[in-house]
């Protein structure tokens, strides 16, 4: 585990952002960071939603974080996912959680996610049909189906057949932030490229750049710039990074277990076959050799028939 500089690169001789150069010690790709920023500015946060969901911002009109933590807080076991939960106009629940390793599983977890945000937003006593929906976002830093590759993608209930819609309030988004350069104009239009270039920024020049474009991602760039300079919310990103590097070191390791173990099961697949051959070849040898001694003592009985012939003729 790395020490924790109380004047972090880049940040740590600058009193502004527009001062700041350099690597970005922790960048929006930490999932604490993310956090930290999103629930500090509701208005982005907003902006972002919105351009997922395809909608214009003025649509939300009201919008809460409802899991916020204090920003350099040690978190707690409940707090182990570094998701954002957020409900907007009252009726309408999002998850959106930012993954930078791929754990394999997303496509369950995400799901899990979605269907428990959903039966949250629903009251006890609720009719059915109340105006309610529930959305899961997931921002990942890898592609998941290597076999169809898009920047932004939209799950939602459907016929299989001709696509026709059974129910819109319930829906998973994928935005796939190694392909933003696949994004289409309706995605541009939107903002989102954008939004993940943000993301994804990880020198303070990079971000600056991006910043002057829009006046919320200035105000996102400052967040940044802000925790940055918090040894608190510092140390708690590097929790992060040290728990992710450990939980990928002990994927590896299983991976490496998983793969010694398949290599003995097979060598013993091997060796049990060697067995069973050498134990057919035995079983082989015993039938000619009790063959050949049926066959001498075939012979023998003849010859006593023979001498038998030969003793009545004389």
């Amino acid at each position: 585990m790395s020490k924790i500089s109380k004047n972090p690169e880049g940040a740590s001789h600058a009193t502004t952002l527009q001062e700041a150069t350099g690597k970005i010690s922790y960048n929006m790709l930490n999932d604490y960071m993310f956090r930290i920023v999103m629930q500090n500015n509701p208005e982005a946060l907003k902006n972002i939603i919105a351009a997922v969901l395809h909608i214009p911002p003025a649509r939300i009109l009201s919008l809460e974080v409802t899991n916020a933590i204090i920003p350099g807080e040690a978190i707690s076991n409940k707090e182990f996912r570094m998701d954002v939960n957020v409900c907007f106009n009252d009726n309408t629940y999002v998850d959106i959680e930012l993954q930078v390793l791929d754990q394999t599983d997303w496509t369950f977890r995400s799901l899990h996610y979605l269907c428990r945000e959903y039966e949250e937003g629903l009251q006890r006593g609720d009719a059915y049909i109340v105006n309610h929906a529930a959305y899961q976002i997931g921002f990942l830093d890898y592609t998941l189906f290597p076999d169809h590759v898009k920047f932004f993608s939209a799950y939602e209930m459907c016929d299989i057949d001709d696509g026709y819609k059974f129910n819109s309030n319930f829906a998973l988004f994928v935005i796939d932030l190694s392909q933003i350069d696949m994004a289409t104009d309706a995605d541009k239009a939107t903002g989102l490229d954008k939004w993940c270039k943000l993301f994804k920024a990880d020198t303070w020049d990079e971000l600056k750049k991006l910043a002057k474009e829009d006046k919320l991602m200035e105000m996102i760039a400052e967040e940044v710039f802000k925790s940055n300079s918090d040894y608190a919310v510092r140390k708690r990103c590097q929790d992060r990074e040290d728990y992710l590097r450990w939980k990928k070191w002990q994927e590896t390791e299983f991976e490496k277990a998983q793969a010694t173990i398949a290599a003995q099961e097979k060598a013993l697949a091997e060796q049990d076959k060697a067995l069973s051959d050498k134990d057919k070849t035995i079983s082989e040898q015993d039938k000619t050799i009790s063959k050949q001694a049926q066959a001498l003592s075939d012979k023998d009985k003849e010859i006593e028939r023979l001498k038998a012939l030969l003793n009545e003729k004389s």
